[in-house]
């Protein structure tokens, strides 16, 4: 060894108690801080706080408060008069809990009913008039007693069925909350807590069955119940991805050390490579909490993530050392493999980093946190294999515990055989020709998933419970806010978007706008002297005769009513009504509600949805003001990735390129790689296709994580062939080598593919697919380029001979 390698061997051999113990204390350290660490999947927090969706839904929710999303019940059976008991019950007890502010079960039909004169038009209400003083004038004359009735004595019929009809929709409601059958029946429960408060969404869904089966089972055993609303989706999604993440991280930890006990066929390297894998992945965790204080749904997977990027450069300097341990003392041995795999190794990482650091740049907070905390993360694992594993491997060599040595590859030369040569060849032909084909043929299915829905948790009760409530009650669906000053605001608002619903195609996604003032009848003056001037026409009949006529009663009775109420202002409206519209930051000021026309889970529907309704009058007529809704965080997202992704796969080539140039300093290596990743990507992106998997939001991250690891690839094979034109047996040592890595990666990424969050398992699945296309094609071509090499070195080797004197 020369001074330089005596220096490095000197220098782990003196430092190894040191480095462990410090590492040791940064893994307590670092697990300390990673158990303050929560998980956030909502989709705002998918989005930068500065984006106006995110912004108003901030605002929305100190303007409007629990109103934004509900906690909804479901209760079922088949007998009517068991299930108004079980939800009066329910309700009761619901509406008593200290951490419910409100209950919403039943509609004010009452109200309504009894001033349903009021809410008539006014051309309406004077055709009821001249109706009805028909009857009147009939009965008027017949209790003169001195009317002597000529010809036909028929009374005139008080007809008002088409009146009825027109206005029955409105008024011909259940009192409560449930289908035309009556088996279903639905409660509205406002927590005084927001949802991502986890623990108290916990204990309010336990006391609510608890109560329900103690309570309401007994006596009603047929009646089921079932929960669903912002909540109950939020907390089950929750409880899927923690689950998800445990089983994730802990099946990809185990796969990957199964493999690698296969691989080395030993324990004792795959413990030697994992240990500084753990290291480094607690180390990350702990750097995530210091930056980031949570974890989004897609960091969340950080850790099987890491474990499969990272574990790459262990695998590659464990090799290396196994190989040249043979007849070389561990000093040697160690430095011989830091060499020879970790120069590779390093510029592997280097593009890995490169790679991910692209996504660093998004404005989509999603992506940019994914890239931030793998900087960091490959980062930290890097140090740990470049500080760690030497230790390890020094305190394991020479003990009974050491695996034995490979043999090296110069004893295997001569095994490699010209038939195996050709054999592997024309196998890496077919290889790469059939996934070509196939790529060519998966190519135009190539797409992307714009349904949010398909990627949430599959399975879930509460999304299957969400249908069911949208079909017992109408407009179930959660509606876009516009927050408004005062009545004049409101109604410029409702009639911008009136004229937009009239002339734009477009608007039909909007089902309908409300305001308060649309509860308030027009023309109420004008209705009132109609209705009393009614009034008193049937005060003139006697009330003995007035009494023999029920319809004439019913309406003396309802006209009575209607004279003593007066006219209705906002105030006088139910307090359940008054409550949907009322602002909880001024009480003075309201909302206009937007209704979509069905439940908005597709981002382009959404966007257009967004469009149509976005830039309103604002206050006074001066500005404008945009709705606050879920839809508008679906279409900032959409709005992110085709901004982003562009420029995201730019930086990152150009970065890769970069660093490729530095490593080869050589074009026809560098061409080789450009063309070896390119082939690869296409492959992979073209099976991707044939096998009908959607790219989407959430796996569109891979595309940096191919091109990084698939240079990866290229460093260490061509590095081979550079080191050794015609050594095969080498190139077979190194192929190896980078099958394990891309194996552990595959493992790692692919322990996603059994979460239940159908985002996440699509990006095991495209991860998987790409990174097995880039594997497959990157060693075909590096073994026709090793071909061409070794024939070029023969050539040479035979000019030399016959050249000789």
């Amino acid at each position: 060894m020369n001074r330089k390698e005596e220096a490095v061997a000197d220098f782990f051999e003196r430092f190894t108690p040191i480095i462990m113990a410090v590492a040791v204390l940064l893994t307590g350290l670092g697990a300390y801080l990673a158990s303050g660490l929560s998980l956030d999947s909502e989709l705002k927090r998918l989005l930068p706080q500065s984006d106006p969706s995110v912004q108003g839904l901030e605002r929305l929710e100190d303007a409007y408060g629990r109103q934004i999303g509900r906690l909804a019940i479901l209760l079922e059976g088949p007998d009517p008069k068991a299930n108004q008991e079980s939800v009066d019950e329910l309700a009761a007890m619901i509406g008593d809990h200290e951490l419910v502010a409100g209950v919403e079960f039943t509609r004010p039909v009452e109200y309504f009913e009894d001033r349903r004169l009021m809410y008539l038009g006014l051309d309406d209400a004077r055709e009821v008039s001249k109706r009805v003083n028909k009857r009147i004038k009939w009965e008027k004359a017949r209790a003169n007693p001195m009317f002597v009735g000529l010809g036909s004595d028929e009374p005139p019929e008080v007809d008002l069925s088409d009146i009825e009809e027109k206005y029955r929709s409105r008024f011909d409601q259940p009192r409560y909350l449930t289908d035309d059958e009556q088996r279903h029946y639905v409660i509205y429960v406002d927590p005084v807590f927001p949802n991502t408060e986890f623990q108290k969404t916990d204990r309010l869904l336990a006391d609510i069955k608890g109560f329900f089966a103690d309570k309401i089972e007994p006596d009603h055993p047929k009646v089921s119940i079932a929960f669903s609303g912002r909540y109950t989706k939020f907390y089950e999604t929750q409880n899927a991805i923690r689950k998800d993440l445990t089983w994730g991280t802990s099946l990809a930890l185990l796969g990957i050390l199964v493999f690698l006990i296969a691989y080395f066929r030993s324990w004792v390297y795959p413990l030697v490579i994992a240990v500084p894998l753990i290291m480094s992945t607690v180390w990350t965790f702990g750097w995530a909490q210091l930056v980031f204080g949570s974890l989004n749904i897609l960091t969340g997977f950080l850790g099987a993530v890491l474990m499969g990027l990272g574990i790459d450069y262990g695998i590659h300097i464990v090799s290396s050392f196994q190989e040249t341990r043979a007849g070389r003392t561990p000093r040697e041995a160690l430095v011989t493999a830091l060499e020879t795999a970790g120069r590779p190794s390093l510029y592997a990482g280097l593009t890995t980093l490169v790679a991910l650091a692209s996504l660093a740049y998004s404005s989509f907070q999603a992506f940019f946190e994914f890239g931030i905390l793998s900087l960091g993360g490959l980062t930290l694992v890097l140090l740990s294999y470049a500080l760690v594993l030497p230790c390890l491997l020094l305190l394991v060599a020479g003990t009974r515990f050491e695996p034995n040595p490979r043999m090296p590859s110069e004893e295997r030369h001569l095994r490699v055989t010209a038939k195996q040569k050709t054999r592997w060849t024309r196998l890496s032909a077919v290889f790469l020709a059939v996934a070509v084909v196939l790529a060519a043929v998966g190519m135009p299915g190539v797409s992307f998933e714009f349904d949010f829905r398909k990627l949430m948790p599959k399975d879930l009760p509460a999304f299957k419970v969400e249908d069911e409530v949208d079909d017992v009650v109408d407009m179930a669906q959660p509606p876009a806010v516009v927050l408004v000053d005062d009545k004049a605001h409101a109604l410029a608002v409702k009639d911008e978007l009136q004229k937009r619903m009239a002339d734009d195609p477009r608007a039909e996604i909007v089902e309908a706008v409300f305001t308060i003032y649309d509860l308030v009848p027009e023309d109420q003056p004008d209705k009132l002297t109609v209705w009393r001037g009614l009034l008193e026409d049937l005060e003139d009949i006697p009330k003995s005769r007035r009494k023999k006529n029920e319809r004439l009663q019913e309406l003396y009775d309802e006209l009575q009513l209607v004279d003593k109420t007066g006219t209705i202002a906002v105030d006088d409206l139910p307090e359940l009504v008054r409550q949907r519209f009322a602002r909880t930051d001024d009480p003075s000021k309201t909302v206009v509600l937007i209704l979509p026309s069905h439940y908005i889970h597709n981002a382009q529907d959404a966007m257009e949805y967004v469009a149509v309704t976005n830039a309103l009058p604002g206050p006074n007529g001066q500005g404008t003001v945009d709705p606050i809704s879920q839809e508008a965080l679906l279409a900032d997202i959409l709005g992110h990735i085709k901004s982003d992704t562009f420029w995201l796969v730019l930086i990152a080539v150009l970065g890769l390129l970069s660093v490729a140039w530095i490593a080869f300093r050589n074009l026809k290596r560098l061409a080789l790689a450009v063309a070896t990743v390119a082939a690869g990507v296409f492959v992979g992106t073209g099976l991707i296709g044939l096998l009908d998997i959607s790219f989407n939001f959430m796996n569109m991250i891979i595309w940096p994580i191919w091109l990084g690891l698939g240079v990866d690839a290229v460093f260490h094979l061509s590095s081979c062939i550079a080191r050794s034109p015609s050594d095969w047996s080498s190139f077979r040592h190194t192929a190896g080598a980078v099958f394990a890595a891309f194996a552990t990666t595959m493992i790692g990424f692919g322990a996603l593919m059994i979460s239940g969050h159908r985002g996440l398992a699509s990006l095991g699945q495209v991860a998987v697919v790409g990174l097995s296309s880039i594997l497959i094609v990157s060693l075909a071509v590096h073994v026709f380029f090793l071909k061409t090499e070794d024939e070029a070195d023969d050539e040479q080797r035979e000019g030399s001979v016959n050249g000789a004197p």
